[in-house]
């Protein structure tokens, strides 16, 4: 038996290896983002094992404050983000906190790797062998410092072999420490992920084939008198399996604390992700069942060819030398069983599956470090010249493991035609993009990217392509995108997971500016025409046809505006040289003065779009504000405030004759919207129970940051309110300076309501803060509303 000591010089080359080891693993940890699935494995997932691994450092050192029973917590993803992102200010550093733990046991991983490779093999040499492979594998150097539950199964998987094995080696009593830790082991496995479930049927294969072959060499099977010692033998096989199973399922009861309900819980969501399928790409295939050829292609294309030979060549030799004892299948089996499981499997999404696989593969591949074993001066040079151009692959891929794919494929630049999601792209280069984009000086550009770390954690100030909004508020036209700066992540660009997968079809027909870390890809537009400002009713700008947008706008930058013409109204010609209006059908206005802001002549087109529905596109060069405002009788724009009015109090009524001054100031509000004036559309005179109603009519100044509503209120002669109306169905996010908007106002007056002056106030709130915008007056004072007009009454 092998045994390890410091004084062998061959030792302390291991050690050296898992130094250098960990060091690129802090490294790129340093380097890479967070990836989309590590904010839930932080919090907590199913099985609990290697999920408490990560959240053990997370909650000790910064015990965070997570308010959710989990037995309430249906959507992990979204609680894991408002953890991060919301409830905690510091989601960064708990994720390196989450990867250390990953981190130490891919360490150990590689310790047990060399332990086991070198008992086997009777060979320091061979563990040395087995250690290099793993720790200059990229696949496996891409996932050993996430903070994901890949490594853990790995770990707890190989443990687990390795101690079965250790006690089948010499199973008396002096084992019983042996045979206990294996079925620990195995526990540990089943509760480190559901795949560790593959670990039993091995088990219960080689614990047959053992004593198969045992029975064939000692020649009882041939002698009628000794069957029943063989069937004894077979028994005492099986109940140590039976023993090993209890002693698991005990284990993985304790570590889920024997909550049968949250077991309950993760045991349906993996039957029915399983079921269910999930989507991926292939070959440039979308689906949610999977394909057979998935996992054995991803194996080929992102495993380095070099690997893949030597893998290859350890195969032929161990069949041609016929050395098929079960010492050697043991890691061999577990491992067809993982490929097996992965064929057969409909969640084809990465080659992070095979990643327990590949520590066995390499303690299989060891044979050929043994000393003497390669008889060919050949085939040693082969080996070794495999194993130097492995290591020249590793460190060129650095820090970029997660992409890597072999020339097969391309290389890495290629990737992305095969294979997505964790193969290539996981949201690992955010990070990256922030200092790209600081490098090139790139401000606001229209960002994708797969993955569950915000934009505000890396410093990026950008615009979020919408991926799963409503149509009807989009502002992405897939097949003309506007004028800027794209960075679209490959998971994205594909359309993996996209409601609309063909979304960024545009850009996959187009060769990248630039590319940062293999998975964002970096797009510049130009503008192929002159500004053109869209307003948008009941209809999303993706909604209309290709056709009529070339026919109408005849360019690509489209800035559109929101709005419900129903009952308001945008001009959106500011900072636009042509102006259009986009109207659905069941948007159509039904209100004569609204229908009027829409030209009777001139260039307009009804379409048919997206869903049948119709719409109306209308071209509307001059804004029709003013000239409404010119039409009516009336001072509409002459507008009055009281000084002496406080917020808190209504205005004395002996005070209106004589504080009310004529406002000679422009009627800014807050600095965003100007009044321009109003229109009465109701009858001169009004009767109790009558409807009041009103157009104001305004300009943007600036940009608003919020949405506003305005308000309109009726004021008795003691200032009290008789009505309101709060409405601004016009969507701030968009507008632009100069944009024009109008605004229905519709109030009910009482049914008993006396006779009387009444008094129109207007003003602007925020709807978030329910704060009023201000009006500067002078040096000193600001008003809040102003009064229109005096509002007569008449009795029935």
């Amino acid at each position: 038996m092998l045994k390890v000591s410091l004084k062998k010089p061959i030792n302390w080359a291991a050690i050296l290896l898992l130094l250098i080891f960990w060091g690129r693993l802090v490294n790129t940890a340093a380097t890479k983002s967070i990836t989309y699935d590590e904010i839930k494995h932080s919090v907590v997932q199913n099985p609990p094992l290697v999920n408490a691994i990560i959240g053990a450092p997370v909650a000790l050192v910064f015990e965070p404050n997570f308010p959710y029973p989990i037995q309430l917590v249906s959507n992990w993803l979204k609680v894991s983000k408002a953890f991060m992102w919301d409830i905690n200010n510091n989601g960064l550093q708990m994720i390196w906190a989450g990867r250390l733990g990953i981190m130490l046991l891919s360490v150990l991983l590689g310790a047990l790797i060399y332990r086991w490779a070198g008992q086997l093999f009777q060979s320091a040499q061979a563990g040395l062998l087995a250690l290099l492979l793993f720790t200059f594998d990229p696949n496996i150097l891409a996932h050993s410092f996430l903070a994901t539950t890949d490594i853990g199964l790995a770990f707890f998987l190989t443990l687990a072999g390795f101690l079965v094995w250790r006690y089948w080696l010499d199973p008396g009593r002096t084992s019983r420490f042996l045979y206990l830790s294996a079925g620990i082991a195995v526990g540990m496995a089943l509760a480190a992920k559901f795949s560790g479930l593959i670990i039993l049927p091995v088990l219960i294969l080689i614990a047959g084939y053992r004593w198969f072959t045992e029975l064939v060499h000692s020649g009882r099977w041939l002698k009628p008198v000794s069957s029943r010692s063989a069937l004894s033998s077979l028994f005492r096989a099986l109940a140590e399996v039976v023993g090993w199973l209890l002693i698991a399922g005990l284990v993985f009861l304790m570590i889920y604390r024997f909550d049968f309900e949250i077991l309950g819980m993760d045991f349906t969501w993996q039957r029915d992700h399983q079921l269910n399928g999930h989507s991926a790409y292939f070959f440039g295939e979308l689906g949610h069942e999977g394909w057979p050829l998935y996992f054995p292609t991803a194996f080929v294309i992102k495993t380095p060819i070099p690997v893949l030979l030597l893998m290859l060549f350890g195969a032929l030799l161990f069949v041609l030398r016929r050395k098929l004892d079960w010492e050697r299948l043991l890691p061999l089996v577990i491992t067809v069983g993982i490929f097996l499981a992965g064929i057969f499997s409909r969640v084809n999404i990465g080659y992070r599956y095979l990643l327990p696989a590949l520590p066995l593969l390499y303690v299989v591949v060891a044979q050929l470090g043994q000393p003497d074993y390669l008889r060919s001066r050949f085939a040693q040079a082969g080996v070794v010249a495999a194993l130097v151009l492995t290591l020249f692959l590793s460190m060129w891929t650095h820090p970029h493991y997660l992409a890597y794919f072999n020339e097969l494929a391309g290389g890495p630049d290629n990737g992305w035609k095969i294979l997505a999601d964790s193969n290539i792209d996981w949201g690992q280069d955010l990070q990256a993009v922030s200092e790209y984009l600081d490098q090139k000086d790139i401000t606001l550009p229209n960002i994708s990217w797969f993955g569950t770390a915000t934009l505000e954690a890396y410093g990026i100030q950008g615009a979020t392509i919408p991926v799963k909004e409503s149509t009807m508020n989009d502002s992405f036209y897939p097949d003309r995108p506007s004028p800027g700066t794209y960075i679209i992540s490959v998971t994205q660009l594909l359309g993996v997971y996209l409601d609309e997968p063909k979304r960024f079809h545009w850009f996959q027909e187009r060769e990248p500016q630039d590319k940062v870390g293999y998975s964002m890809f970096i797009y510049d537009v130009p503008a192929d025409g002159q500004p053109v400002g869209l307003a948008l009713s009941g209809i999303g700008i993706a909604m209309i046809e290709l056709e009529d947008f070339d026919r109408a706008f005849n360019s690509n930058d489209i800035r559109p505006r929101w709005y419900d013409a129903r009952t308001s109204f945008v001009w959106p010609g500011g900072q636009s040289e042509v102006v259009w209006a986009a109207v659905g059908d069941d948007h159509w206005p039904e209100h004569p003065a609204l229908m009027q802001m829409y030209p009777s002549a001139g260039e307009s087109i009804r379409g048919q779009g997206e869903d049948r529905l119709d719409y109306y596109l209308f071209e509307i060069s001059e804004s029709p504000v003013f000239s409404r405002l010119s039409q009516t009788s009336g001072d509409n724009t002459r507008f009055y405030y009281d000084s002496d009015w406080l917020p808190e109090a209504p205005l004395p009524s002996e005070k209106w004759n004589t504080t009310l001054q004529p406002l000679s100031e422009v009627a800014l509000f807050g600095d965003t919207l100007e009044l321009l004036g109003y229109q009465l559309l109701s009858p001169g005179s009004l009767k109790p129970g009558d409807v009041l109603e009103m157009l104001s009519y305004w300009r943007v100044h600036r940009s608003p940051e919020g949405q506003l509503k305005a308000f309109v209120h009726i004021l008795d002669e003691n200032g009290e309110l008789i009505a309101q109306n709060d409405k601004l169905d016009v969507r701030m996010k968009g507008l632009m300076v100069g944009d024009e908007l109008a605004q229905l106002h519709t109030l009910n007056l009482p049914t008993e309501l006396p006779a009387g002056a009444y008094y129109l106030q207007i003003g602007l709130y925020s709807e978030e803060t329910l704060e009023r915008l201000q009006i500067p007056i002078g040096e000193s004072y600001k008003a809040e509303k102003l009064i229109l007009e005096q509002v007569m009454i008449k009795s029935d």
